[in-house]
């Protein structure tokens, strides 16, 4: 994945991640949790809305941005994780205002799996296929 687009990232905590609803986008703000080489992770409540259209639609876009010179958008297709270890990873006590612990079956990560990034650097547009 490229390096930029993942700082850009990393810097930012908080994203928008798009979803499709009545063939409509959706997207709203969300914690980020992190990106590794291949996989960008949000976490969510499984009975949020969100979950309902990434399992009718799996293609989502996540946004986020520095400044007006540093913006990532990456492209992807999403999946809902129940894993214990994979929900244990990215957990944390703040998360007990909505959850009642990494084990709560409502717990639920989004993995998004990056298929292209658009990055916007200084006025250069770059699109990456990952």
């Amino acid at each position: 994945m490229n390096f930029k687009a993942i700082e850009i990232f990393n810097k930012s905590v908080h994203v928008n991640l798009t979803t499709f609803e009545y063939d409509y986008p959706v997207t709203r703000a969300m914690v980020n949790l992190g990106i590794d080489s291949k996989y960008i992770y949000l976490n969510t409540n499984k009975l949020s809305r969100k979950v309902t259209q990434i399992l009718d639609n799996k293609k989502v876009t996540v946004y986020t941005y520095l400044d007006a010179m540093s913006s990532v958008t990456f492209y992807g297709y999403a999946s809902i994780e129940t894993d214990i270890e994979v929900k244990k990873k990215f957990w944390n006590d703040e998360k007990l205002k909505y959850f009642t612990g990494f084990d709560d079956d409502n717990y639920v990560i989004i993995k998004i799996k990056v298929k292209r990034i658009r990055l916007d650097t200084n006025g250069t547009l770059e699109d990456i296929v990952v």
